[in-house]
């Protein structure tokens, strides 16, 4: 069965990056900030987790380990945050800069706006040096936000591997 693992979790992070982009393109038509508001297309990933692990389980005569729950779900968590980080990457590179342009505006606007709360969390240094970040960000950086942001579904991967985890009897 540990041939197969590679293969769930190019065939699962495929779907669930194809999944996402779809996502972002839906919200790119109806959306003036479509990066602004993606975050829901985690809850793609968690369900295409519990979709793969479900069919890997099936697949390996009803057994599945935690650690192969955990590899699993992983795995195709992390290669679908690269393809779709990478999706957006290209959208924004090669067919439209706006939504990425927008999407660094109105985070320098949310700083602005909320200045007083970052002014207890951040020296005016920082506060500054973050205004400056934003207004120079590359659309490469996409991808490291995808990937990052995408990692918090770790927590649901273990659950679900827990619940989906039975093994072979001992004898």
């Amino acid at each position: 069965m540990k041939k197969q693992l590679p293969r769930y979790t190019l065939i699962y992070g495929s779907l669930t990056a194809l999944a996402c982009l779809l996502f972002f393109i839906g919200l790119y038509n109806i959306s003036p900030n479509p990066l602004g508001v993606r975050r829901p297309d985690i809850g793609f990933n968690i369900m295409m987790i519990f979709i793969a692990l479900a069919f890997y389980r099936r697949n390996n005569g009803g057994y599945l380990h935690f650690y192969e729950g955990v590899s699993v779900g992983f795995l195709v968590n992390l290669f679908a945050a690269i393809l779709t980080g990478l999706g957006i990457f290209i959208f924004v590179t090669f067919y439209d800069n706006t939504p990425f342009t927008t999407w660094t505006a109105e985070g320098v606007k949310e700083m602005y706006s909320n200045k007083e709360t970052f002014d207890v969390i951040l020296d005016k240094a920082n506060f500054d040096r973050t205004i400056a970040s934003l207004k120079n960000a590359k659309p490469y950086q996409l991808v490291i936000d995808e990937i990052m942001f995408k990692q918090f579904s770790i927590i649901p991967i273990t659950l679900i591997s827990m619940a989906l985890r039975k093994q072979r009897p001992t004898p």
